[in-house]
């Protein structure tokens, strides 16, 4: 079978692609970044938006389900944006699964699609769309859900919505910051169950770059700064040194004025994540969490950023979540997921001399450097 996940590149998104190729189905991606994990794997990515009706025609093109997980999440933001991704971006799926005779359309929905501000128990697919909507994410979603429903035609195209409520578990940095509850066990800071910790201060404490970060149609500069109440020109100036953005200030017509589209949308890959690492490390965080936040940056740029972290993150705590060895290989502890599950953990060195995964994650990786200089 040949499927397309959309927002391929998101942790649910992710977790389809891969659990679809180990079932022995033929995957393709399609998400607004570069995810050379996922293309390693055998992923055939396509980097695009839903916006983009031609990107979307083009992804859906001889495939046989197209499970649909990208959108844009969040309570605050700009309707139009929410409305053109979430809802536009899904009418665009929806004609590009008929115009290419796609058999079946599987729906990320949300729970929050019927959610009036009111408790909801033992809710099912018959309670009510709500009359008012707390912000813009649960109504563009209930709009896509609605247009998604509709468009079910036995013999034709077959859809359907699904509603999870929960979706946690390995790589997703969410459980740091406290924005859900571990289901067993402890996660303990200083010695402190974060169960203990006062909430607002936990989060002060900690800086946080996912794989897709949000940038604001704003300015360079007030994207970093966004990230405290205080910064100074001088507090800017040194977080894009340390994320590296520095270099690329020159190609802007206005350096930090100049102006980004929604989302960043101006701006290359790399540049992104850059931008996204200055607004973090410029909070001066205890704990930094980098969740594959160098995938779009070349190994010299990385190396860069690297070193610039170890000074400023001395005695503190950075999380490195990576498929790249080259991200990983300082760390004083690396562990080693293999299907959710630690297979490996020790120092670079103490890792390859074990000859498991780790050593062939890195050979291969290896080997792949080398065929490019050549």
């Amino acid at each position: 079978m040949h499927v397309l996940v959309t927002g391929a590149g998101g942790f649910l998104g992710r977790y389809i692609a891969e659990q679809s190729l180990a079932r022995g189905d033929r995957v393709r991606g399609l998400a607004r970044g570069e995810y050379p994990q996922l293309a390693d794997q055998g992923v055939e990515m396509i980097c695009g938006d839903l916006r983009d009706a031609e990107t979307v025609n083009q992804a859906c093109h001889g495939v046989d389900v197209v499970y649909h997980v990208a959108a844009i999440a969040g309570i605050w933001g700009p309707w139009q944006t929410f409305y053109d991704i979430n809802t536009l971006g899904t009418r665009h799926v929806i004609a590009a699964c008929r115009k290419h005779q796609v058999g079946r359309l599987v729906f990320t929905s949300s729970p929050s699609v019927t959610f009036d501000g009111h408790d909801q128990n033992g809710v099912d697919e018959s309670a009510p769309y709500p009359r008012r909507w707390l912000c813009h994410y649960p109504h563009t979603k209930a709009l896509a859900e609605q247009e998604v429903l509709a468009a079910d035609q036995p013999g034709e195209l077959l859809t359907c919505a699904l509603r999870p409520h929960l979706i946690w578990g390995p790589r997703d940095e969410h459980l740091i910051p406290r924005l859900i509850e571990p289901s067993s066990g402890e996660l303990l800071i200083d010695g402190v169950p974060v169960q203990d910790l006062d909430l607002t201060l936990l989060r002060s404490v900690i800086g946080v770059v996912p794989q897709e970060s949000f940038l604001f149609s704003d300015t360079i500069y007030e994207n970093i700064a966004m990230g405290t109440d205080n910064a100074t020109e001088a507090d800017v100036n040194s977080a894009t040194d340390i994320s590296q953005l520095s270099n690329d200030l020159s190609d802007f017509h206005h350096g930090f004025d100049t102006m980004m589209g929604e989302r960043g949308v101006t701006l290359s890959g790399g540049q992104k994540q850059r931008t996204a690492l200055a607004r973090a490390v410029i909070r001066n965080p205890q704990i930094l969490i980098l969740d594959d936040a160098m995938a779009s940056v070349d190994t010299h740029t990385e190396d860069e950023i690297l070193d610039r972290l170890r000074k400023v993150m001395v005695e503190r705590t950075t999380i490195i979540i990576a498929h790249r060895i080259s991200t990983v290989k300082d760390a004083d502890h690396i562990i080693v997921l293999d299907d959710g599950q630690i297979v490996e953990q020790g120092t670079h060195s103490q890792l390859i001399t074990l000859g498991g995964i780790y050593f062939d994650m890195f050979r291969q990786q290896q080997m792949k450097d080398e065929l490019s200089d050549m």
